[in-house]
């Protein structure tokens, strides 16, 4: 092999190298770019089902994905209205979390949001295996004792409503069970982010002129 062959060959092969270690950041950065979508997506489930916000009763819901499982269906076949109050539990705790208050929170602080009463309106039925998306928000909040947290079942695969909820919280000292005005953490994370509807906006306002 001469050696203009032998220069060229090296020359190739910097080339290869070069050309590879270039492809690798880029590579890395579509990689993390892949798990911060997937990411994404896993936080909002309502962005990955494609489902119509409008059809949110309040805007930004937390939402949790749910699906009912063969335990869940009861003799009429589709699923046991107890397993909708569950399912509640769940995303208000799952809402709170993400919203940075969780159980350990509310021991440290000797402090809980007791549900007073539990409204839920069933209307529609939902089945084995349906995806299906609920939602929630916090919908009122006098700043002292009491809170109001909304909730919306939906279908995955058209939007239909199935279930809304209600219910009407109150502030207690865990130790004692009694009545005690929200702790300054309360305050700074649930009334923060309080929503209301047009209806209800409008009738603060009215009253407030």
């Amino acid at each position: 092999m001469s050696v203009n062959e032998k220069s060229n060959k090296a020359l190739d092969a910097r080339a290869t190298r070069e050309g590879h270690d270039a492809a690798v950041p880029e590579a890395l950065a579509v990689a993390t770019q892949d798990s911060q979508d997937a990411a994404a997506r896993a936080a909002d489930p309502a962005s990955e089902s494609g489902i119509d916000p409008s059809g949110w009763d309040y805007p930004q819901p937390h939402v949790l994905a749910v699906s009912p499982q063969a335990a869940d269906i009861d003799g009429l076949d589709h699923t046991n209205n107890a397993v909708y109050v569950q399912w509640c539990e769940r995303v208000a705790w799952s809402h709170s979390e993400h919203l940075g208050l969780s159980l350990d929170d509310y021991r440290r602080l000797d402090r809980a949001m007791a549900i007073r009463q539990g409204v839920y309106d069933y209307l529609l039925p939902s089945f084995l295996g349906e995806p299906l998306l609920l939602g929630t928000w916090l919908t009122a909040g006098d700043g002292k004792l009491a809170m109001q947290r909304s909730f919306q079942l939906r279908r995955a695969s058209d939007g239909q409503t199935l279930m809304r909820g209600r219910w009407e919280l109150v502030c207690i000292e865990i130790s004692t069970g009694r009545p005690r005005r929200m702790p300054q953490e309360f305050l700074a994370v649930y009334q923060a982010v309080v929503v209301m509807s047009e209806a209800s906006g409008a009738a603060r306002n009215a009253s407030t002129a």
